[in-house]
């Protein structure tokens, strides 16, 4: 994933680019040339484009995974706080991907198994473990949507 690239996401990417946010085209509706404005047919009227469901969709999809990672902790037995997610957009030149981060500070009484790492690794697409300067300990795994 390092050779992604990240930009961000503005709320005018929503916009749709066939009508202009408006949500209604100008069409021809007779032979003589006379115009008539009609609703979007690609935004069915809303003047946003169509990642207006992406991000809903996205949204439970990312509540999904926040679920998932304290699931998991819980079944090993690891004490945590605060489990965040993030989302970022990427692009490698070919695609568009949204990348979702999702860190847990974990308490430093608990231990990471052997078993536990192996299911992270399997689960998510990257994982990163660090301390900060308290000697904190956070685990942050990555998923793609």
């Amino acid at each position: 994933m390092k050779h992604l690239k990240s930009y961000n996401i503005y709320e005018s990417d929503n916009v749709c680019t066939t009508c202009n946010g408006k949500g209604e085209v100008d069409k021809e509706i007779n032979m003589f040339g006379a115009m008539g404005s009609y609703e979007c047919e690609d935004c069915n009227g809303t003047g946003k484009s169509s990642r207006q469901s992406f991000t809903n969709n996205l949204r439970s999809f990312t509540d999904e995974s926040q679920s998932e990672l304290k699931s998991l902790l819980d079944k090993h037995e690891i004490r945590y706080g605060a489990v965040l997610p993030k989302v970022e957009r990427y692009s490698d030149n070919y695609d568009d991907v949204e990348k979702i981060e999702i860190e847990a500070t974990i308490y430093s009484t608990s231990t990471l198994s052997k078993e536990f790492l192996e299911e992270v690794n399997g689960m998510y697409v990257d994982y990163n473990l660090h301390f900060d300067t308290y000697n904190h300990l956070y685990l942050t795994v990555y998923k793609l949507y």
